[in-house]
């Protein structure tokens, strides 16, 4: 580790022993709170973060079953079709507020036990869908093609919206500012073949908001390493024989 603590982008590697650590004390006050039993995730991070989230997350009543074939008919089609209608939603859904809520609660609950600074660190944060990225958390208006999302708001604040051109999960740059970027939930359950929870869903959002603190505590490595990305067309991903085996694994997951 450098010496003025500067994060690597490696860092992210060692948060695990930080969390294991600090998993201690805390599985010890959500077992006393006597919340629902998370599902169980791999990978220590996961697991520390989905007791606390599920400890902190607001109780929700349980579903009444319907009564008739038609009626889960009925409401299964409606699910599909407000799923369909999120991947183009021109503003943030209610599901995408709350998991934008619960990771800016995790940060700053859990924040500094990853890396001094992160608890405080005011950094914007974007998720898109198949049409738009939603940016928030950015201070201050952000330059074209950014516009401000009318009539509608979160946390309290304006949020702004531009195409998804070509949006990406990883550390973007807004303005002079770097933001944690990745995919809603709702488009990622329709690309990829495993289920992801929402619980796994906040890590996932904030390993890309810890990416975007290493890119504004150390630009000028974070800039060297993004050179590495020059070798990614060497990468097979598009080749035959590798695609294959990618479908083959995709059909058993389903």
């Amino acid at each position: 580790m450098p010496r003025d603590r500067v994060p690597a982008i490696r860092s992210i590697r060692g948060i695990r022993g930080k969390m294991r650590r600090c998993g201690h004390r805390l599985n010890g006050a959500v077992a006393a709170s006597k919340a629902p039993a998370a599902v169980p995730l791999t990978g220590l991070i996961a697991a520390l973060m989905t007791a606390l989230l599920t400890a902190a997350a607001p109780a929700k009543p349980p579903a009444t079953p319907s009564t008739t074939p038609a009626a889960q008919t009925v409401a299964q089609a409606r699910s599909q079709a407000g799923a369909k209608a999120a991947l183009t939603s021109r503003v943030l859904t209610a599901q995408d507020k709350e998991l934008l809520e619960r990771a800016l609660r995790l940060k700053r609950l859990l924040g500094d036990e990853v890396w001094p600074g992160l608890a405080s660190a005011e950094i914007p944060i974007v998720v898109y869908n198949d049409s738009f990225e939603f940016l928030t958390g950015a201070g201050t208006t952000p330059p074209p093609p950014w516009t401000q999302v009318e009539n509608d708001e979160f946390a309290g604040a304006p949020y702004f919206r531009r195409p998804a051109a070509e949006a990406q999960s990883f550390a973007i740059e807004v303005g002079e500012a770097w933001a944690g970027s990745l995919s809603t939930l709702g488009r990622m359950a329709s690309r990829i073949p495993i289920a992801v929870s929402p619980e796994l869903y906040v890590t996932y959002l904030l390993h890309e908001v810890f990416h975007a603190f290493q890119a504004a505590r150390a630009p000028a490595r974070f800039h060297r390493v993004l050179s590495l990305y020059a070798q990614e067309s060497s990468y097979p991903a598009s080749d035959d024989k590798v695609q294959a085996i990618v479908d083959t694994i995709a059909d058993k997951a389903r």
